[in-house]
């Protein structure tokens, strides 16, 4: 998903799960989206309110 996309569907202040694929469980817990996500060269990154800060928009799975 694009930084468009992904800013159209979810704004800033939307609660999501974060899902880090390195993590032994397979859950971070629920964060927030503090800012607009935006596209580099290696992904789309977002900013959350826990470490580790800015994430892969990929990592990233709606709290609903």
């Amino acid at each position: 998903m694009n930084a468009r996309s992904f800013n159209q569907q979810f704004l800033p202040g939307s609660l999501m799960i974060y899902c880090p694929k390195d993590s032994v469980m397979g859950y971070g817990g629920v964060v927030r989206i503090m800012d607009k996500a935006r596209d580099f060269k290696c992904g789309t990154i977002v900013e959350i309110d826990r470490e580790p800060f800015f994430v892969k928009t990929d990592s990233l799975k709606p709290a609903r």
